[in-house]
């Protein structure tokens, strides 16, 4: 639904989540999903890296996006 209300396809988005039920749901719908780590979600964290791109917190996420190394981009125009 939110891909749709965007006007991109599920396989154009990009979900970064905490929660087990969320990232089954975006995996569900065809996204591509980033699985992040926190104490709460330690005793999950195998089964939710499962079909999911790990990052073991935002604070990573961030610091490889600085450097253009958490995902490729696409040329700037």
């Amino acid at each position: 639904m939110a891909a749709r209300r965007l006007g991109v396809t599920p396989a154009d988005c990009a979900v970064f989540e905490d929660v087990p039920a969320c990232l089954e749901s975006a995996r569900a719908a065809g996204m591509k999903v980033f699985a992040v780590r926190n104490a709460q979600n330690e005793s999950l964290w195998g089964s939710m890296c499962r079909g999911a791109i790990p990052v073991a917190d935002f604070c990573e996420l961030m610091t490889n996006a600085a450097r253009g190394s958490a995902c490729s981009r696409r040329d700037e125009k």
